[in-house]
């Protein structure tokens, strides 16, 4: 996988900031994936021009949010709601943007993708209700789970 695909971060370097001990360095890895990655504009029909780039992006996204599920598993790894958080927006923004926005086919069957990614998780959300921050968030992305039935 060529990671930098898109040009614009090194979404390993990201990724492995949210194990970081620094929580400057945690909150700003949170930032550049929910404001460069999860939160863009291709599944709301207002992306790129290029369906092909749009597209790269989506299948990124694809890889992240399983990483994403996957830190949940360590002890080490810290403020896990706030990876929660950013699992629960990623769906919460596509059921709206899809909801309210006309958009292609291909956006729509890679945001059912995401949110089978996100919900094949719930389990491992489930073990980690060991703060009321984190109970929270896990009790958000049921309800934002159950947004998709339309679908």
């Amino acid at each position: 996988m060529r990671w930098n695909m898109l040009n614009k971060i090194n979404v390993p370097e990201i990724i492995l900031g949210l194990t970081s001990k620094d929580i400057d360095v945690r909150k700003k890895s949170l930032k550049h994936l929910d404001g460069e990655i999860i939160r863009t504009h291709v599944l709301d029909g207002y992306g790129s021009e290029n369906d092909q780039i749009d597209q790269k992006h989506l299948q990124l996204l694809l890889l992240v949010v399983p990483m994403l599920i996957e830190l949940l598993k360590y002890d080490y790894v810290e403020d896990k709601h706030m990876i929660l958080a950013l699992l629960d927006g990623t769906i919460c923004h596509y059921e709206y943007s899809l909801r309210f926005h006309e958009t292609q086919p291909w956006r729509i069957d890679i945001a059912k993708e995401i949110v089978r990614l996100v919900a094949q998780g719930m389990p491992i959300y489930e073990s980690q209700t060991d703060s009321l921050s984190s109970r929270d968030q896990v009790e958000s992305i049921k309800t934002s789970l159950s947004e998709f039935d339309w679908l």
